[in-house]
């Protein structure tokens, strides 16, 4: 095959490439759960990245976050992801936002967590 009869293909070729290059997917951004309903409470107690103790009417619960896992106790990490809880959290008034479960096996509630409008 001569240089002039492989340039066709060699341009179909790049032309192709061109094209599934612009037609690439937009990177998705992570869902927040929608905000319908929920309980109100008042984090009395951080316990860790994504567990908290929440008083609800007068009753305090342990709450377990929906879709976060951050390091345990023995794990690297566990201090700095429990202040960056404290800092979201500590002393706030919640929204809990029950899903399926409601609780783990553990006895946690299971809930989404919102302070005013931002997702935990």
């Amino acid at each position: 095959m001569s240089q002039f009869e492989r340039l066709p293909i060699l341009s179909l070729l790049l032309l192709s490439l061109a094209l599934v290059a612009c037609n690439e997917p937009e990177v998705s951004t992570l869902a927040t759960p929608p905000r319908v309903g929920g309980e109100e409470g008042f984090v009395t107690f951080v316990v860790d990245g994504d567990t908290v103790d929440v008083a609800i009417q007068g009753e305090v619960f342990r709450v377990r976050y929906i879709g976060v896992d951050t390091p345990e106790s023995n794990e690297p990490c566990f201090d700095e992801a429990t202040a960056a809880n404290a800092q979201l959290v500590a002393g706030q008034n919640v929204t809990l936002v029950r899903d399926v479960s409601d609780t783990d096996q553990f006895g946690r509630l299971l809930r989404y967590v919102y302070v005013g409008t931002v997702f935990v």
